[in-house]
């Protein structure tokens, strides 16, 4: 059967933001390792800023005359605005187009077990070609989660526990127990965010250098590069700290493999009877739906 995988990221407008290039080659990674493992798989990319957009990703499946669609998004933490908004989008465009093929999505993948591996390892590399000592009294760590407005989380995916979720597993992988979390909010956002924000956590920072990792995304995006690598450098050195982030692996093959594991799954006869344990995702409310955190 020919199957059309409809890959969501985050996408952006800016005309040279690397994540378009980024998206592409992860597409292209994916796709060829499921191919590797004998499936007939087709990826579309669909991006929820600049292009291709969601809606022509979508049509794009449709005229390459695909039997099934399952539906990926590339933010490893489900969000209200993010993933969810992604899925809404093909849902409406498959709508709009009167098309309705055997489809099936995933909300959230954090929890795949080597996720948090992939993203220790990076660290660890990093530490190493910047010669920092990651486990050294003076070394910091502080994973830095896109923020969120709080009117966004009182129903659907639990973002917050789960961005703990996963600094809590990175951080264990590690073997580190102190780490800070702090939330980048947006500069003309009006209303109640998340918290605390990643300036309020640096004035508590008691140490010579402060290692960055940005948790919710796997693309080098904008926002990241110019609120982290600029305005908030300036203010980590400012305060006469050395400032290192961590790259985003988003080229790594395991981060491919462990997508297509999901895919696997996603696409069995009965995903909940795949290992990683997929359930259908209660925040969604369609049987279409799975993820790995509805057995909590």
């Amino acid at each position: 059967m020919k199957i059309g995988l409809l890959l969501l990221g985050p996408g952006e407008p800016a005309n040279r933001s690397p994540v378009v290039s980024q998206c592409k080659r992860q597409a292209r990674m994916l796709e060829g390792e499921l191919r590797r493992r004998r499936h007939d798989v087709t990826a579309f990319l669909g991006l929820m800023g600049g292009k291709p957009k969601v809606v022509e990703c979508v049509r794009a499946a449709r005229a390459a005359n695909v039997e099934r669609i399952g539906v990926v998004p590339l933010f490893p933490i489900c969000e209200q605005t993010t993933t969810m908004m992604a899925l809404d989008a093909v849902e409406e465009t498959l709508a709009e187009l009167a098309w309705q093929p055997p489809c099936r999505e995933v909300t959230d993948w954090h929890r795949h077990p080597d996720y948090y591996r992939i993203r220790a390892d990076g660290i660890r590399e990093h530490a190493f070609a910047e010669n920092v000592e990651l486990h050294a009294p003076d070394t910091a760590l502080l994973f830095a989660a896109g923020g969120a407005a709080k009117k966004h989380l009182r129903k659907g995916p639990k973002y917050v526990a789960y961005v703990e979720e996963v600094c809590r597993g990175i951080a264990r992988e590690l073997g580190r127990s102190d780490y800070t979390i702090g939330y980048r909010r947006p500069a003309k956002a009006e209303g109640s965010w998340t918290e605390p924000e990643i300036d309020q956590v640096l004035e508590k920072v008691s140490a010579s250098r402060l290692l960055v990792v940005p948790v919710t995304e796997m693309q080098e995006q904008v926002a990241t590069l110019n609120v982290l690598d600029k305005s908030f450098r300036k203010a980590v050195e400012k305060r006469g700290l050395t400032y290192h982030r961590e790259p985003i692996p988003f080229e790594s093959p395991r981060f491919a493999n462990m997508l297509a594991d999901v895919v696997e799954d996603l696409l069995r006869p009965e995903p909940i009877m795949g290992d990683l344990n997929l359930r259908r995702c209660l925040c969604r409310g369609t049987t279409r739906a799975f993820c790995l955190n509805a057995a909590s």
